[in-house]
């Protein structure tokens, strides 16, 4: 493992066996199991207690396989390769069998799964049960009884896993923390596997509850800053560059990253950007408006991100072979072992414009006039390991802000303190549980030595004065007093928020518009009997209301109840959802992904597939029509801008059009992919037809067309495989196995610009990367024209000199 790249497996895996206690091993290979000089990755083993007889591997491949034995191991039968078994190998391989049945089975992966057929089938548990999950216990005496170690905590069933409660315990790794300026000051920080906090550092109306603890923009890891001249804004990162800026007083939080291009799965050299996955984010202690961040450039804003300048070379050494597909056997690509990257900018808070850069591949730069020249001082740094990772930069007076030579050095295994600029160090553990300290922040005007770990939270060691304060007389005297610090006369709160995940919470009324209205139980039953004439598996049809807008144009097509007497139906005040790609095939050289009873399976990438809503409306005057029999009836509703969104009417508007852009393109791109799946579906049929009946197999025509179609097929994949990942399973996670094509980049753009836009116009890089998506689907839409024009009609063609039936396109 190196800081820009994980290999997992290699020719040394393999799975071995001992007969005598351990004595003596023996590698197995073959007889089921993959042949001793292929590689795979790592193993996990289960012996089933009820029935030692069975022995289950499962193995880390390309695809993860899940091999048994009913013979203790001498010979092997696959039995599932799902994805879903361990999405990202190179983190989870790990399986346990009930110790009262052979046959089910629990996968602790990136969800938590069960099979009660020895693996053949897989259920997914609900997300109480953990996600990012790397243990499982089950009770050898009640295999009802199981608890799962996971990233956020520890769950436990008592009830064979028909309900789960979780455990929440302070054991929070964070990444970085930061202090802002209020009385009582609030910290601020990233949890992997969690999210940005916000929290105070003292509770006014009793202890502090999870409740009092708030998200503020970002995701898990990085930083989250907050601006302590305004104590307003704060700026917070997750993977993948992104970025956004968060106002505590509305909570609403805007996307500005950089380049809002999806990189997920892309090799770091294949990107204009390479961002780590705790890419850097400093504030100027100038000019509290310019703020920068690193990729493998310094990048600079002064409009809170609206639009961003490069302002550096690149600062790293550029390695290429540093930049190229992490993971080992499994690929995985997200971020977490890019090379060639920055890892910490700091500007000088004596002089502005004096700003170091430190890359993850030991190089340090710095400049003296806001970034015009750069200068590599590399080697005037002592003792600087090659490569090595440059994970914090303090410039200038980096020691304690009151006394000279005051330092603070958080280690992997605690915290230590020198007096004399580093002359010696002295532990400052005190209660402080052993864990890596990853980051140190004095909060000034309560003299708080604010620390971030990783694995035990954050912990803050009030009033670090009497170290400011200690000298030859303190320690030599007989006794001494400390000055002490001012003390703030604070007086208790009411209100105490309760915490977020407590069992009783209030009902929220549905978001959007109520519409009302009523039907006579005449009308009710003429319009329910005559839909269903119409459609005959509608036993209760759905009343229709259609919302217009100023043009008259259809916004959306709302379904209701259709009841005698009142009825009432919510719009969540947005347009009609993008269209669904349907794919009816295998990801090539998968055929053990099956579709569904309706001949199609979902098209899964990561988690942008669950965000696929049309954008909320504008603000303004729209219409909402019932037809019901033949008299149409319409109302206006008036849609208001939220008062507590710092944009104006023009950015609520600007937002909506690129939103409205977008979802075109994404329907645009959908509608290519559901053609051409139709056309390989059929094309994959016709060759396997071709090769297998009997009456065409051995004749040369059949042979000719059979060649033809893979052809033909292997054409249509190659234009599919510009518009989404041809090779995700199903498995969420799969997305990090190969790069992110167009239709998973236009989501998740369209989150950033519409979910994440805080009624905030595009920011100048959303516009320039919608461009570019703009170029590339046009470029895709030329090469389907002449596949579906041109190429078809001529294999349609050969077909028809046959009596095989033709190939169809939609």
């Amino acid at each position: 493992m190196k800081t820009w790249h994980l290999q997992s497996g290699g020719p040394g895996s393999g799975l071995w066996v001992s007969r005598d206690g351990g004595v003596t091993w023996k590698g197995l290979a073959g007889h089921g199991l993959p042949a001793a000089t292929h590689a795979i990755g790592k193993i996990a083993v289960a012996v089933a207690a009820s029935n030692p007889n069975t022995v289950y591997a499962l193995i880390e491949d390309q695809d993860p396989t899940l091999y048994r034995s009913d013979d203790r191991g001498t010979t092997w039968r696959v039995v599932s390769r799902n994805h879903d078994m361990a999405e990202r190998a190179p983190y989870y391989v790990r399986f346990a069998v009930a110790p009262d049945d052979e046959e089910r089975l629990y996968f602790v992966s990136v969800r938590f799964s069960m099979s009660r057929d020895g693996g053949q089938t897989l259920t997914r548990n609900p997300f109480s049960a953990g996600g990012d999950n790397h243990d499982i216990w089950i009770d050898p005496l009640n295999a009802d009884r199981i608890l799962i170690a996971h990233d956020g905590g520890a769950s436990f069933t008592l009830n064979g896993g028909k309900s789960y409660t979780r455990v929440v315990l302070p054991i929070a790794q964070m990444y970085h923390v930061h202090a802002d300026a209020r009385v009582p000051y609030y910290v601020y920080g990233n949890r992997q596997d969690g999210s940005s906090y916000r929290m105070p550092s003292r509770g006014l109306a009793g202890g502090i509850t999870e409740g009092q603890w708030g998200h503020v923009g970002g995701c898990e890891s990085g930083f989250a800053i907050p601006d302590t001249v305004d104590n307003v804004t704060v700026w917070s990162g997750c993977y993948d560059g992104g970025l956004e800026v968060y106002d505590t007083r509305t909570d609403h939080a805007r996307n500005v990253r950089v380049w809002p291009e999806a990189g997920y799965g892309w090799r770091p050299a294949d990107l204009k950007y390479r961002w780590n996955w705790t890419f850097p984010i400093a504030l100027s202690p100038h000019d509290h408006t310019r703020v920068y961040v690193g990729s493998q450039f310094v990048h600079l804003t002064n409009d809170g991100g609206a639009s961003w300048k490069v302002i550096s070379p690149d600062l790293t050494r550029n390695d290429t072979t540093h930049q190229q597909t992490s993971g080992g056997v499994t690929t995985d690509n997200l971020m977490t072992f890019d090379g060639a990257t920055l890892f910490a900018i700091a500007e000088s808070p004596v002089q502005a414009g004096v700003i170091w850069a430190g890359s993850n591949d030991g190089m340090v730069h710095v400049t003296r006039d806001g970034g015009g020249q750069w200068t590599d001082v590399t080697g005037n740094v002592p003792r600087l390991p090659p490569w090595g990772k440059i994970t914090n930069i303090e410039p200038s007076h980096s020691e304690d802000p009151v006394r000279r030579g005051l330092l603070y050095a958080g280690t992997e295994n605690g915290l230590y303190v020198t007096l004399d600029d580093g002359a010696r160090w002295l532990p400052l553990q005190t209660n402080l549980p052993h864990a890596p300290v990853s980051w140190v922040t004095v909060q000034p005007r309560f003299r708080d030595l604010v620390v971030a770990t990783y694995g035990r939270g954050i912990w803050i060691l009030d009033d670090i004065s009497p170290l400011e304060q200690l000298d030859a007389r303190a320690l030599t005297g007989r006794a001494w007093l400390f000055a002490p610090p001012p003390a703030h006369r604070f007086r208790a709160t009411q209100g105490v928020a309760s915490a977020p995940n407590s069992a009783v919470p209030a009902q929220n009324p549905p978001g959007g518009a109520v519409v009302t209205y009523r039907l006579t139980a005449a009308l009710a039953d003429t319009e329910a009997r005559a839909d269903s004439a119409a459609r005959p598996d509608s036993a209760h049809p759905p009343a229709k209301l259609i919302v217009v807008d100023q043009r008259g144009d259809t916004v959306r097509v709302l379904q209701g109840e259709r009841k005698p007497g009142l009825n009432r139906v919510w719009w969540d005040l947005r347009y009609s959802p993008p269209a669904v790609p349907k794919l009816r095939t295998p990801p090539p050289g998968k055929a053990f992904v099956r579709v569904g009873p309706d001949g199609t399976r979902p098209l899964v990438t990561w988690d942008l597939d669950l965000m696929l809503r049309g954008p909320v409306v504008p603000p303004g005057t729209y219409g909402i029509r019932l037809t019901a029999g033949d008299t149409t009836l319409t109302q206006s509703l008036t849609v208001l801008k939220d008062p507590n969104t710092a944009g104006t009417d023009a950015d609520v508007q600007a937002q909506t059009r690129l939103a409205l852009a977008i979802r075109a393109e994404q329907d645009s791109v959908a509608r290519m992919i559901n053609r051409l799946e139709w056309v390989r579906k059929q094309l994959l049929e016709l060759a396997g037809q071709l090769r297998t009946d009997s009456a065409t197999a051995s004749d040369a025509g059949a042979k000719r067309l059979a060649t033809l179609a893979d052809s033909l097929e292997r054409r249509v994949a190659d234009v599919e495989g510009v518009l989404f990942d041809v090779h995700l399973t199903g498995a969420r996670e799969d997305a990090f196995r190969n790069p992110m094509q167009l239709y998973g980049r236009l989501a998740a753009l369209q989150s950033d610009v519409a979910d994440n836009g805080a009624d905030f116009a595009p920011t100048t890089q959303q516009l320039a990367v919608h461009d570019l998506f703009t170029q590339r689907i046009a470029a895709a839409s030329t090469r389907f024209g002449d596949l579906m024009d041109k190429a078809l009609p001529a294999f349609a063609a050969e077909l028809r000199k046959t009596t095989l039936r033709d190939v169809i396109a939609s």
